[in-house]
């Protein structure tokens, strides 16, 4: 995307006004499916939080009767298949006069090929049992176009025998409907890691900052659409806000101590007016009791634990939420962290009979003492 003063952000529907109509998108859906009246071995689903749809005909995923024949002849003809499929969705969608009266957009956004186009076998049967055809999403038009990170629509196709839909034994729909779009005031890039990649500055100085949106996973509910400049650390991506109000990235800082460890937001983008909740719980202890607190910082006593953080900015309801294993080993924790800022002097090494686990710096007026050799 070239970079311009402004960038267009996008509000998302209210998506309980998806799941008050799941029976007459289910419904629509089922017609265009030749799903029969008895349903039996069909599966339905809005996510309440996020909105996304899936469905499967459990009475065809992974059949042991698939003949090789019936299938879609290469990843080519699958595409085709899933290409009809959804441009039938959106236009019988579209024709539906109840679905019409209720307001909501049209269940398939536009979509680009995504270049993995799979078959799938099920275990230990040596026929083949359908086509996996994978989709992405972009917004806005041309070269401003920029993809939605985390939004995909997958199609799984089977018998191709007959002449409707009903080869569409499955598809998952990872996607928020757009409500509208406005503008937002782009923010240049900063990069954290600027001082550490200093030698590599020339060899990317040229390049044009990728730009992309960032829908989160299906129990996170958000609210937005915003840009975020994304650049590569390791194998993971980092984003970092592209826009002033409505793109927040977060994570949590931690402070030891001697009785376990604080933590802090870590937060970037936004108003600065923000709402803190925190959750946490004891990691693997499916009975654990969650503890919530709200606040600008949250203290954990001595344990490991699995900690969310939810960030609600105030003024503009952007919603964001970060998550981490924490590590909180109080006082011991300092044996393992020589760079901590407490200096705490006395002898270092393991062998000698005046060791002393908890230091970081040697004493001068201490040194280390061996066990004297026996004599000869």
């Amino acid at each position: 995307m070239a970079t311009t003063e402004k960038i267009r952000v996008y509000e998302l529907i209210d998506v309980s006004s998806l799941v008050k109509n799941e029976e007459l998108i289910r419904g629509v859906f089922f017609e265009i499916l030749k799903v029969p009246q008895l349903r039996t071995g069909y599966e339905f689903s809005i996510s309440p939080i996020s909105g996304w749809i899936n469905f499967a005909n459990n009475n065809e995923l992974y059949s042991t009767f698939r003949l090789k024949s019936l299938l879609p002849n290469d990843p080519k003809d699958a595409e085709r298949h899933a290409l009809n499929f959804i441009k039938h969705v959106n236009h019988f969608f579209a024709d539906n006069t109840k679905f019409a009266k209720s307001g909501l957009p049209i269940p398939f956004p536009s979509v680009y090929l995504v270049d993995s186009t799979l078959i799938f076998q099920k275990n230990g049967y040596p026929n083949l049992d359908h086509w996996l055809v994978r989709f992405g999403m972009k917004l806005g038009t041309g070269t401003t176009s920029s993809e939605v990170y985390g939004a995909a629509l997958e199609i799984r196709i089977g018998n191709n025998s007959n002449k409707d839909f009903s080869q569409i034994i499955g598809f998952s729909l990872r996607w928020t409907p757009l409500k509208r779009s406005f503008p937002d005031d782009q923010i240049p890039f900063v990069d954290d890691h600027q001082e550490e990649e200093v030698t590599h500055h020339n060899e990317h100085e040229e390049e044009e900052l990728l730009i992309m949106y960032k829908l989160p996973g299906e129990s996170i509910p958000q609210n937005f659409l915003a840009p975020y400049y994304v650049s590569p650390k390791g194998h993971h991506l980092e984003f970092t806000p592209a826009v002033k109000l409505y793109a927040i990235t977060a994570r949590i800082f931690e402070v030891n101590k001697e009785t376990g460890k604080d933590l802090y937001p870590d937060v970037k983008g936004g108003s600065g007016d923000f709402i803190y909740e925190w959750a946490y719980w004891i990691q693997g202890d499916f009975n654990a009791t969650v503890t919530t607190v709200d606040g600008d910082f949250v203290s954990l006593p001595i344990g490991v634990y699995n900690v969310a953080l939810n960030i609600i900015d105030r003024k503009t309801a952007v919603f964001t939420q970060t998550q981490s294993t924490v590590y909180s080993l109080g006082s011991e924790e300092l044996r393992y962290k020589p760079f901590f800022e407490e200096i705490i002097k006395g002898c270092m090494h393991p062998l000698a009979t005046n060791y002393k686990p908890m230091a970081n710096a040697d004493d001068e007026n201490d040194p280390c003492d061996f066990p004297a050799l026996p004599s000869s």
